[in-house]
């Protein structure tokens, strides 16, 4: 991140943005009780095999700031790669991944 923390502003706007364009209004969501955290993660069907350098290293860059992309071709697997990482930190983030 950034040293004024200009990442962390437009990641925030980005996320208000998202909501509202969503039409969801957090306030009137259903409680998900006080057992686990919150989320919208996909179950898995199958298990997540190698790359634990890159989720070591992603889980190291999220522990410098809050919004992570991931680019690359189609099909190489960043969709999987972020959820894999979304699984194993939310318990750190108690409003939810």
């Amino acid at each position: 991140m950034d040293g004024d923390g200009r990442a962390e502003r437009v990641g925030v706007r980005a996320s208000r943005l998202a909501r509202a364009m969503s039409g969801v209004d957090n306030d009137r969501m259903p409680s998900m009780g006080t057992d686990r955290s919150p989320d919208n993660l996909p179950r898995q069907l199958t298990s997540f095999v190698g790359r634990e350098r890159e989720l070591r290293e992603l889980r190291e860059l999220l522990d410098r700031g809050r919004l992570l992309t991931l680019t690359g071709p189609g099909g190489s697997g960043k969709t999987r790669l972020g959820l894999e990482l979304a699984a194993e930190v939310r318990d750190g983030f108690p409003d939810g991944v």
